[in-house]
């Protein structure tokens, strides 16, 4: 029961987004996932609840805590994966660094800009002081564009863990975000389903997570869900 904190101490870097195409890729996979918002905007949470509108799609467990009571119960969730959507906070309460503790990994997004990646130094430092493992993953990127091979050297320079793999700006996400579906259960999101995909399998091989004696596959997606 690997547990995945996604968190940076800036808004807006794709914290959430992440949770929910992370989440149903692995659903894919036939891995069974639990979802914690811990955001008080619950976006997480409206997007999973839009999931009801449509049948046929891996099943999603979500949960809903603030960083306080989820520090205090624990990750202790009986499914194959659990992956944790959290607030911008500079952690002034502590709750944070005690949830990063108890979990196996923690995923920092980072756009590709300089004071995106001075405001990661926070998380970096609080993965750190636990000795929980943590990596970059590059999100909202503009395709071709030289600041991005700037910013993973940087990253890379700080000694940390940067997953090859880049996530793009694309519509797609946006149009998901408000259908309760992610990008690897629309066939016509092939780019965006690829990238997510490959973020995935990053990550399970970082907590070292094999599923019925190898790497959990890849599933082919669906047709567009209508609502």
């Amino acid at each position: 029961m690997p547990s995945i904190v996604i968190a940076s101490a800036k808004g807006g870097v794709g914290k959430t987004t992440l949770a929910q195409n992370l989440g149903a890729a692995a659903a894919g996979r036939n891995l069974s996932v639990t979802l914690i918002d811990t955001d008080p905007q619950f976006n997480l949470s409206s997007w999973w609840d839009s999931r009801r509108f449509h049948s046929g799609l891996p099943l999603l467990d979500l949960r809903q805590a603030s960083l306080v009571e989820l520090a205090k119960n624990g990750l202790g969730f009986e499914t194959d994966l659990v992956l944790v959507d959290t607030p911008p906070v500079m952690d002034e309460t502590g709750a944070l660094t005690t949830l990063v503790e108890a979990a196996d990994y923690v995923l920092i997004p980072c756009k590709p800009s300089p004071l995106d990646v001075e405001s990661t130094r926070v998380t970096q430092e609080i993965a750190e002081t636990t000795g929980t493992l943590f990596g970059y993953v590059l999100t909202q990127a503009i395709a071709r564009a030289s600041m991005t091979e700037i910013v993973k050297r940087t990253l890379v320079e700080r000694q940390g863990t940067v997953c090859p793999f880049v996530v793009h700006t694309r519509q797609d996400f946006t149009l998901v975000a408000n259908q309760g579906v992610g990008v690897t259960e629309v066939k016509q999101m092939k780019k965006s389903a690829e990238e997510i995909q490959a973020v995935l399998s990053f990550l399970l091989q970082q907590v070292g997570f094999f599923h019925g004696g190898h790497l959990a596959d890849e599933k082919g997606a669906v047709e567009r869900p209508a609502r």
